[in-house]
């Protein structure tokens, strides 16, 4: 898998987040974006998703083969996490497991309800996310991202709200993924992003 990025550029109103930004992202690597809050780390993340669109240049997503994956269709190679993108709070981890579930693979170590709620170490199988607190709902996010077969891994702040026994669960889990996909983490924090093989300031494409 390969995300190849072409002079891209992206501007909110007049606000030049980055500009003549080319890189190619591969397969069995890790990448940490970084620079400090609004130097576009969230936004390339999201671009990099399909959820923005750069106001110039190319996006282009190569399959294993080197087969083009279409814009609409590169949701199915990956999962994105970031505190500001929210699960339904209506559901319960039940719910939502079955409803993730219904788009994407479950690794085989997770493919039950009972071995993600262990993984997860969710006790609460029944309780409403809305009623979880903001740490839960992030590392129920990451244990998601974690249980999900996919060749793209998109991570932005991945320990916000989280207390120091799972900022370590989280440090042990992406370094058990981070050899087998193409992992980008968006991060100010170096203990989210210190193993990466990579590091892109973007303070360099303003």
């Amino acid at each position: 898998m390969e995300v190849r990025i072409d002079n891209v550029g992206k501007k909110f109103r007049k606000e030049i987040i980055f500009r003549n930004l080319s890189y190619t992202f591969k397969s069995h690597r890790s990448y940490a974006l970084l620079g400090h809050n609004g130097s576009g780390k969230s936004t390339l993340l999201k671009t990099i998703a399909g959820y923005l669109t750069p106001n110039r240049g190319s996006l282009l997503y190569l399959s294993h083969d080197g087969q083009e994956i279409g814009r609409d269709d590169i949701y199915k190679s990956l999962v994105y996490v970031a505190p500001y993108v929210d699960v339904v709070e209506e559901f319960t981890i039940g719910e939502l497991y079955d409803f993730h579930f219904k788009f994407k693979t479950p690794k085989a170590d997770y493919d039950t309800l009972e071995k993600f709620v262990a993984f997860a170490a969710l006790p609460f199988p029944k309780k409403f996310i809305k009623d979880y607190s903001s740490g839960m709902r992030q590392r129920l996010k990451l244990a998601l991202a974690f249980a999900t077969e996919a060749d793209i891994v998109l991570l932005d702040e991945p320990t916000a709200n989280l207390d120091q026994t799972y900022i370590d669960w989280y440090v042990d889990e992406v370094q058990k993924i981070k050899d087998d996909v193409l992992l980008i983490v968006a991060s100010n924090d170096l203990r989210e992003y210190d193993f990466c093989d990579e590091q892109i300031d973007l303070l360099s494409y303003k």
